[in-house]
């Protein structure tokens, strides 16, 4: 019995460096805060708007940020008499996925409470700055959660959750992480019921990113990384945790008779499935059409040099054909090695300045957190000893 696949099965959590990288914070407030300050100081992307009119209301429309601090008094006037719940009815209704979080210290008449429930959450003013932070990283991890963002594409393309296109988009989403058909025929569905030119941007951003989260989680990298990779490599290549058609490289393009076998059947997908487990990469592997492919490992990236003729050759009536077509793709054995090598110390190079800039970043959180702890800890202290001038 076929049983359709669904996303819950993917768990999306990143690591905190990535979700500060990943992140784009805006706070709508007719008073600048300190909390941008805060915030910039710990490494997030933030920018400030005392409010939304016409002349910018874009940055809001448009898929810009993941989190939205809103205030509520004097902002969003322009959208209805309900100052910032007006504002917050129009961001949930254009850009559903964003993550807005209540950002006031005024108590709300009755008929402005929707403000608390129609946001994501509640951040006080008054509120310290560890607390500050906690909350809206946690908002950020909301923001980047597959399910929140699979919920924003539904909404864009007003499909119902839990029904049977649901289904059988998630059953595309995952079965498509391991075959381009499925995720092509995935975009072409959604592309079908995105009528205008703002909801294609929003709906073809949001299932974007749903595919980046899936591929990151099940694979340890993006897309997006793979492809910044891609682009520094002098050789075809191909990513063996999302196989596609070979990417080309600075000095060679990919043979055009690697395109059009890869489309033909699946023989080539095949041959870099059994690559991703080939014991020793250092080893040249002829695939089922007489090219060449050697195998790149990091802790990060498994991929595939690939569309080469060896010299001395591996062999055999495909290779000498695929020679006579291509004289462009003919290799020496050492070259190849050389690229093959280049590119793991490149990978690893940025692997560690990643992780030493992940060190000072949580060291730096680590300081804000002492130092916010010892200022509250000395007003406690100072208000027990002298009452007087506590409030």
């Amino acid at each position: 019995m076929f049983h359709k696949k669904s996303i819950s099965s993917i768990n999306t959590k990143l690591p905190r460096e990535e979700l500060l990288r990943r992140s784009r914070v805006l706070v709508i407030d007719d008073e600048k805060p300190e909390i941008i300050e805060d915030l910039k100081r710990s490494h997030f992307a933030v920018d400030y708007y005392p409010d939304i009119d016409s002349s910018n209301i874009d940055v809001i429309e448009r898929p810009l940020y993941d989190l939205v601090l809103l205030d509520f008094g004097n902002v969003g006037r322009q959208f209805g008499n309900d100052e910032g719940l007006s504002l917050l009815r129009h961001i949930k209704r254009v850009n559903p996925a964003i993550i807005v979080l209540s950002y006031t210290s005024k108590a709300l008449a009755a008929g402005h409470a929707d403000f608390y429930r129609l946001s994501d959450g509640v951040l006080a003013k008054d509120a310290g700055i560890s607390e500050s932070l906690e909350k809206i990283e946690e908002g950020l991890r909301k923001a980047h959660n597959l399910q929140n963002v699979w919920m924003g594409l539904l909404t864009v393309c007003d499909v119902k959750p839990g029904s049977k296109e649901d289904k059988e988009w998630q059953d595309l989403l995952v079965r498509g992480l391991n075959r381009e058909a499925k995720m092509n025929k995935l975009k072409s569905n959604v592309t079908k019921l995105l009528s205008s030119t703002e909801a294609q941007k929003i709906g073809m951003t949001l299932l974007t990113k749903a595919m980046e989260l899936a591929v990151k989680s099940t694979w340890g990298h993006s897309l997006a990384e793979f492809n910044d990779i891609a682009r520094l490599i002098a050789l075809p290549v191909v990513d063996l945790h999302a196989i596609g058609p070979p990417h080309d490289g600075l000095l060679l393009s990919a043979p055009d008779s690697c395109r059009k076998n890869f489309d033909r059947g699946d023989a080539c997908r095949e041959h870099y499935k059994r690559l991703a487990d080939v014991p020793d990469p250092t080893v040249l592997v002829q695939c089922p059409f007489g090219f060449c492919s050697r195998v790149v490992r990091t802790r990060s990236v498994t991929a595939a040099l690939t569309g080469m003729i060896p010299y001395p050759r591996l062999g055999g009536d495909s290779e000498r054909r695929m020679a006579k077509k291509h004289p462009d793709a003919k290799m020496r054995v050492d070259a190849i090695t050389m690229a093959a090598d280049a590119i793991r110390g490149s990978v690893l190079h940025f692997e560690m300045i990643e992780q030493e800039s992940v060190q000072k970043h949580s060291m730096a959180l680590h300081e804000i957190r002492k130092l916010n702890r010892t200022v509250k800890q000395s007003a406690e202290r100072l208000c027990a000893t002298s009452p007087a001038i506590c409030p």
